[in-house]
């Protein structure tokens, strides 16, 4: 059985909470409550908890802040954005932690297209295959995409467009 958790904002935790989620839950939490006060809540989830969990495929989202919505660390500006550009820039550090995921860690892969897809699918198919956890880069919200023609070109390039071959995929047919 393939787990898919459709949303989540593993990214932005890490960035913005300087949380290693390479690291276990435990250790994480062990380690957060040190501190006198933790504006960033308590970790739900890190790598090694997905995989262990079987969770196959997880929607990562791309988000950024407005500044405006900045009310519990406002002196933390990391992936907060006042203008298009700044936006445009949260997307970008979080799209390159996903890929930065699965250059370090063997068992992940962003998922680009069918092919790394099935590759997923696969790993959690066969009983002695190390189950892989593939990551989708997931939108949230358009404002990375307002800065210019050419920034929704390349956010689509490195996002959307890639989803483009797997409508007849069984994953991706409508039920009902």
């Amino acid at each position: 059985m393939l787990i898919v958790d459709a949303h989540l904002d593993l990214a932005y935790s890490a960035i913005r909470f300087n949380r290693d989620l390479t690291r276990s839950l435990q250790e994480i939490r062990s380690r957060e409550a040190k501190r006198k006060s933790n504006p960033a809540g308590t970790a739900t989830v890190t790598i090694p908890e997905l995989i262990d969990g079987g969770v196959g495929l997880v929607f990562g989202t791309l988000f950024a802040m407005p500044e405006s919505a900045n009310k519990t660390m406002p002196n933390n500006r990391s992936l907060v954005y006042a203008d298009a550009n700044e936006a445009y820039a949260a997307a970008g550090k979080q799209l390159d932690y996903y890929w930065r995921l699965a250059d370090e860690m063997e068992q992940v892969r962003v998922v680009t297209g069918r092919q790394t897809l099935e590759q997923v699918i696969a790993s959690h198919e066969d009983e002695d295959a190390a189950p892989l956890l593939g990551f989708v880069p997931l939108m949230e919200g358009a404002d990375p995409c307002a800065r210019s023609p050419r920034a929704r070109r390349m956010v689509r390039a490195r996002t959307a467009r890639h989803w483009s071959g797997l409508a007849g995929h069984p994953l991706c047919r409508r039920r009902g």
